[in-house]
């Protein structure tokens, strides 16, 4: 039924959302699966943009001498 209504629907964002929950239906994911994906990305993503930071106030505090 999703991947029929994805087929058919004209607005992408329609067809994606019919995808993605096609997708989780049929891998089991449950909403909680979900929001832990959602944390641990979250926190490799803060990680990665401190990293960032600390690297552009590096070459900033050079760039100063």
């Amino acid at each position: 039924m999703l991947h029929s209504q994805a087929a058919r629907d004209l607005d992408g964002r329609v067809k994606r959302a019919c995808k993605l929950a096609a997708t989780a239906i049929s891998t089991g994911r449950t909403a909680a699966d979900d929001v832990k994906k959602l944390r641990d990305d979250l926190g490799r993503m803060d990680d990665e943009n401190k990293k960032l930071r600390e690297r552009v106030e590096k070459l900033e505090s050079k760039k100063k001498k």
